[in-house]
Formats: C-alpha cells, sequence, structure tokens
C-alpha cells in the first residue's frame, strides 16, 4: 500500500503528490487538497512459466478528496 499526499502550493487544485517526508519537509500539510491511495496485489493468474500472459502484481488506486476542497 501507497499513500501519496496531492498538495496545492499556490492554486485550489492538486498540483503534485509527495510522500508524508516531503510533506513534512516542505510544510505543505496546511496545503493537501487530496490523497491517493494505491494498493498492490498478487495477481492470481499470474504464472512464471507462461510469456506475454498476466502481470505478477495489479494496482488499484483511489484518489480521495478532502471535504473541504471538494
Amino acid at each position: 500500500m501507497t499513500v501519496l499526499y496531492g498538495v496545492s502550493p499556490a492554486s485550489d487544485s492538486a498540483t503534485q503528490y509527495m510522500t508524508t517526508a516531503n510533506v513534512t519537509a516542505n510544510n505543505m500539510w496546511g496545503r493537501i487538497m487530496s490523497v491517493r491511495v494505491t494498493l498492490n496485489f498478487i495477481n492470481p493468474l499470474y504464472a512464471l512459466n507462461k510469456t506475454g500472459g498476466q502481470p505478477a502484481t495489479l494496482q488499484f488506486i483511489k484518489v480521495i478528496g478532502l471535504m473541504e476542497h471538494l
């Protein structure tokens, strides 16, 4: 699982996504507009012996807008 924060330095929409460490280092906690959550799943259809088949993992990505910025 990966969590990134959509921040906006000067506008009303997120212009970049940052990690927790980057948000803290740049003092951007008050400028977070959204949260992007990525879930990584092992693909049950992946087979090591087959070529050109399924990928080993699948991603589910969801961007969640924060209430005060909708």
